[in-house]
């Protein structure tokens, strides 16, 4: 169950690639992750690791009673507006 749960985790987090410039169509996209970077309490941008690990761990059931909630991976960014 192990290598389904981590496999689960590593398809999901290939869909998101949190620091990626390409595509963007935004200029300063860069300065804006650098902005993000030092204004978030945990100084660091979220890796596509950290997003595995939050999948892999909801994908066990330590996580089965966790239910309609949003899960923020952002080093605690959404919480400084």
């Amino acid at each position: 169950m192990r290598w389904a749960v981590k496999a689960e985790a590593q398809r999901c987090a290939r869909k998101i690639r949190p620091a990626d410039r390409g595509g963007t169509g935004i200029g300063e996209f860069g300065r804006l992750l650098e902005k993000s970077q030092e204004r978030a309490p945990a100084r660091s941008l979220v890796s596509i690791d950290d997003v595995g690990i939050a999948v892999g761990f909801l994908a066990t059931d330590a996580a089965k009673l966790i239910t309609g909630e949003t899960l923020y991976i952002d080093g605690g960014y959404h919480i400084m507006d």
